[in-house]
């Protein structure tokens, strides 16, 4: 310890021989908090940026979800059968629900005639996108008029991505898609 003129006490790490008293970290122990941060790190954040894309899948699914039901609703209520367009389109998927004519079908023929639809293939009622996620490749749902069901010969499973995390989305013949898989 050293004394300074007005009788006060200045105590210095480096003057005193035994290094009692000292508070602070070594260059040491800093360094090796740091090095065992830094792989605490590096181990968490692949799992978050997992845990996020997973996320987004499922939000995509709600959203995929919503044009389904609204393709089984056109399918009830204007008796034609309707069908559901997914392509993949960069970062995300492009989704159609078209009407189809069906002239054999009387409620089908005035369905259009009321809405002056006058394609004679069929007419689309909803279109959007479903961003930061893609397709495998692109599907057709077909649902019928008559009941709303999905047709048996419509794929029943549909491949969603999101960087490298993909969801195996299956579309009951009655319900709401659901991720039966991610990996």
């Amino acid at each position: 310890m050293r004394t300074i003129k007005d009788g006060s006490i200045l105590q210095c790490c480096s003057c005193n021989p035994t290094g009692l008293g000292c508070a602070g970290f070594t260059l040491f122990e800093q360094l090796a908090v740091a090095t065992i941060a830094a792989i605490a790190l590096s181990l968490t954040v692949p799992s978050v940026g997992r845990f996020v894309a997973s996320q987004q899948l499922h939000g995509a699914v709600s959203i995929l979800s919503v044009f389904v039901q609204e393709a089984r609703e056109a399918a009830l209520t204007t008796g034609c059968d309707v069908e559901l367009l997914a392509s993949p389109s960069r970062a995300q998927v492009q989704v159609d629900v078209r009407v189809r004519r069906n002239t054999d079908v009387l409620a089908c023929s005035r369905w259009f005639e009321f809405n002056n639809a006058q394609s004679s293939s069929g007419t689309t009622i909803q279109s959007g996108f479903i961003d930061k996620v893609t397709l495998s490749s692109s599907s057709q749902l077909l649902f019928e008029g008559s009941s709303g069901q999905l047709r048996s010969t419509s794929p029943r499973t549909l491949s969603m991505i999101k960087h490298d995390v993909s969801a195996l989305v299956t579309v009951p013949t009655l319900g709401s898609p659901t991720v039966i898989h991610v990996r």
